[in-house]
């Protein structure tokens, strides 16, 4: 079972590959896909995951994908984004600085 992070509604697909793709966003079926290019030093912590009863597909770690969104908050929405996130995974109630 997987652990879902969601704090806003995805609006593309992102997909981290390590050879650059042109363009690096296209359409299929309507449904935007964005390529993201890391560095092959980068690739680690993942783990293939059953999408259908049929296929398989390589998906990061939870660890890893903070790790990334960190590293790139720009693709996660944004450094708040990132941290409600991790609060969210934490199971921690998130402070409120007292107020």
């Amino acid at each position: 079972m997987g652990v879902f992070l969601f704090t806003q509604p995805s609006l593309k697909e992102q997909i981290v590959v390590s050879k650059q793709i042109r363009p690096s966003e296209i359409k299929i079926r309507n449904i935007p896909f964005q390529f993201i290019y890391h560095n092959g030093k980068h690739f680690f912590g993942a783990k293939k995951m059953w999408i259908d009863n049929f296929n398989k597909v390589l998906c990061s770690d939870l660890e890893k994908t903070f790790l990334d969104c960190l590293f790139k908050p720009d693709y996660a929405g944004g450094i708040v984004e990132v941290a409600r996130a991790i609060v969210s995974g934490s199971g921690l109630e998130p402070p409120t600085f007292g107020l």
